[in-house]
């Protein structure tokens, strides 16, 4: 693909980044949601392979330069921020629905869904939304960088 075909479609490199970055997080988000599909197995086993699904993609290269990518480039790109924030609540949302559901049902004994959907949130580690849409400042922005990068 040359580069006339590619800034024919993307007014700019800012743009090409965002819809790169969004195709990527779909993906990544789409394959754990996907996880999910199979609500009428028992929930040990819808759960079980959530969490796997989550497991093995949170830990893939791919996805963890992908967070790297957001978190250095977030402060320049604030789209990258609404993007992750964006995922992350469709997870949760769809993992609170499910066990709703299930408690409702009398399958789970949960007592509060909320929390439970959470979990995927709370995995990430519990600053990363914040340090995404937080107010800027350089030395923040590296300490935080800092800590995303060299876990």
């Amino acid at each position: 693909m040359s580069k006339k075909t590619i800034y024919a479609r993307f007014p700019n490199k800012d743009a090409l980044l965002v819809a790169v970055v969004e195709d990527l997080v779909g993906g990544a988000r789409e394959a754990v949601l996907n996880g999910m599909t199979a609500m009428a197995d028992p929930p040990a086993q819808v759960l079980t392979r959530f969490g796997m699904q989550i497991a093995r993609d949170w830990t893939a290269p791919r996805v963890v330069a992908i967070y790297r990518l957001i978190v250095s480039e977030v402060g320049r790109f604030p789209r990258l921020a609404e993007i992750f924030t964006t995922t992350m609540e469709m997870m949760r949302s769809t993992l609170t629905t499910y066990l709703r559901e299930q408690a409702d049902a009398g399958t789970l004994a949960i007592i509060d869904p909320d929390a439970g959907g959470a979990v995927p949130r709370r995995l990430c580690g519990r600053r990363t939304p914040t340090m995404l849409t937080a107010e800027w400042s350089s030395a923040r922005h590296g300490s935080w960088r800092g800590a995303a990068l060299n876990p």
